[in-house]
């Protein structure tokens, strides 16, 4: 996970063109918000606080996408602490419910966003968010949310519990709408800062 979130730092300083010193300090951040997680395993509240704090700044960009951005330093720091703090929820995830319900996640948002892709390529019609992503259609949402409800049950059933109710079925159709949902929120913002 760490290698995964410093290529995405290497490619967030690139698309600001701030240099390989970034890539260096963003690593040293990350490393130190993984010391700061290990301590923090001893108290649930401090855990708490740092996810809540990623959800706090995913919905203030959430609520900003449609605003311009001008670039700044701070544009490196928001990407230090998007990255650092998916970082340490992912950690989180695996520490608490295993390394198969990380994979579930993961391959969700990997699915909605390809099947998004293709789903647009095929189908679109409408577009989503044309003054940010001009590419992105609700066609091509839908596409990767269904895509997203299949992947959840197949790899649920098989590799994190069998399905045994019908609630267990929704709870899990539910959480996977919603995870791709959140992805495409993530995809629009990398798209607003290309």
């Amino acid at each position: 996970l760490l290698v995964l979130m410093l290529g995405g730092l290497y490619v967030w300083q690139k698309l600001w063109r701030s240099g390989y010193k970034a890539t260096l300090v963003g690593g040293a951040v990350l490393l130190t918000l993984y010391g700061l997680y290990s301590l923090a395993l001893l108290n649930t509240i401090a855990v708490f606080v740092l996810l809540a704090s990623g959800l706090l700044l995913w919905l203030y960009k959430t609520l900003t996408l449609g605003e311009p951005i001008g670039i700044s330093r701070g544009c490196l720091a928001d990407g230090i602490s998007s990255l650092g703090l998916a970082w340490l929820a992912m950690v989180v995830l695996r520490d608490q419910f295993g390394v198969h319900q990380l994979m579930l996640v993961l391959l969700m948002v990997w699915c909605a966003d390809s099947f998004a892709y293709f789903g647009g390529r095929a189908f679109g019609r409408t577009k989503l968010a044309p003054g940010i992503s001009p590419g992105k259609t609700r066609e091509g949402v839908i596409s990767g949310v269904l895509m997203a409800m299949l992947v959840a049950v197949i790899y649920s059933h098989h590799f994190v519990a069998p399905l045994e109710s019908l609630t267990q079925m929704l709870v899990l159709l539910i959480v996977s709408v919603l995870v791709a949902l959140v992805s495409v929120v993530g995809d629009l913002n990398e798209s607003k800062l290309k």
